[in-house]
């Protein structure tokens, strides 16, 4: 759920902002072009007091990172730790699937656990990846002497008050 969702159920997110600018709201964008468009803003807003609230979807399904992060894991150290085959389950997208790989996860029939893990963690690492082009953009800017940064790691959600 991006800003201008939330707006309507919280309205004091608006409060004491001239205009909010929703650059992406699309949860299949990746980090990289949300970031891009993110550091464009910057340059042009650089000057401007600005409160922004960056919300990366990445690490949630599908996983799509591109190359090399989407290889980065495969047959490290720990894949083929579990050795375990799920099924793929055809359904909808807010049914359970725990014991199971849901259908709109699942790529080209692949059913063993490790593969997921590993893609799972490519996108950690991706999104990583992409918060410190944030901060070396950021500093490049002289924007880095800025009175609050929160990194939520767990939703990748970053917000960032100048």
């Amino acid at each position: 759920m991006g800003f201008g969702q939330l707006v309507p159920f919280m309205p004091w997110l608006k409060r004491g902002f001239d205009t909010p600018e929703i650059l992406e709201e699309k949860p299949t964008v990746r980090a990289d072009i949300i970031t891009q468009l993110v550091i464009n803003w910057l340059e042009k807003n650089r000057d401007k007091h600005f409160f922004l609230w960056l919300h990366y979807f990445n690490p949630h399904s599908p996983y799509n990172s591109p190359l090399p992060y989407k290889k980065l894991f495969l047959n490290d150290e720990f894949y083929g730790k579990h050795n375990i085959d799920l099924p793929i389950k055809s359904g909808n997208f807010l049914e359970s699937s725990i014991g199971d790989i849901p259908n709109f996860v699942a790529e080209r029939g692949i059913t063993n656990v490790d593969y997921y893990i590993s893609q799972y963690d490519t996108e950690i690492k991706f999104t990583d990846a992409q918060i410190g082009s944030l901060l070396e953009t950021l500093n490049k800017l002289n924007l880095i002497m800025f009175q609050s940064l929160w990194v939520y790691a767990i939703k990748n959600l970053v917000i960032l008050i100048c």
